[in-house]
């Protein structure tokens, strides 16, 4: 199997990556195989957030992982930072797809995970607090509010709901559009 960076779309979305981003540089070992983003990003006049994204070997099905800089943000639940490795919280695990769904670039992912990500990390700084709006509870009160979240849509939310939306993928067949 070849590898994605050296595949048409691989390339594409290398130079769009760069030319979107001119302070961010994709960094291919392509001997091992192994990708990631480094560099800074500038969410404000002259503020800026170091990024070391973490591209996995079977990308794009695979979700780029953000590390924080300890200088930078704590490494603290209450910052959406794994307080044992540095991985960033991105979004719930549940809503990758519906930020980042299948087909968008890695330029797609900075926009509309890395960028809000830290974004509220500069307003949390400024305010001590998170912004009113885009932040989620850590661990279950957190899945919780992504599913009502989704499943507003569908009608009245409500915890048998999200239990039922929750054990679709586990299903061997493939539902059908009345079983929810």
């Amino acid at each position: 199997m070849q590898w994605f960076w050296d595949t048409p779309a691989g390339i594409v979305e290398a130079a769009e990556l760069k030319q979107r981003f001119a302070t961010l540089e994709l960094v291919l070992n392509g001997e091992e195989e192994s990708a990631a983003v480094s560099g800074k990003l500038f969410v404000a006049d002259g503020i800026a957030f170091t990024v070391a994204l973490e591209i996995p070997g079977d990308y794009p099905m695979g979700v780029p992982v953000l590390h924080c800089d300890p200088t930078e943000i704590s490494w603290k639940a209450h910052r959406h930072v794994n307080e044992q490795n540095g991985e960033a919280c991105l979004c719930v695990r549940s809503e990758y797809r519906i930020h980042w769904p299948f087909g968008s670039t890695l330029t797609v992912f900075v926009e509309r995970l890395v960028v809000p990500y830290f974004t509220g990390q500069l307003y949390y700084d400024a305010h001590g607090c998170w912004p009113p709006a885009g932040h989620r509870s850590h661990g279950a009160p957190g899945i919780i509010e992504a599913y009502l979240e989704l499943t507003a849509g569908l009608g009245e939310p409500s915890m048998a709901m999200i239990e039922r939306l929750m054990r679709l993928p586990a299903r061997r067949a493939d539902p059908k559009g009345h079983q929810l």
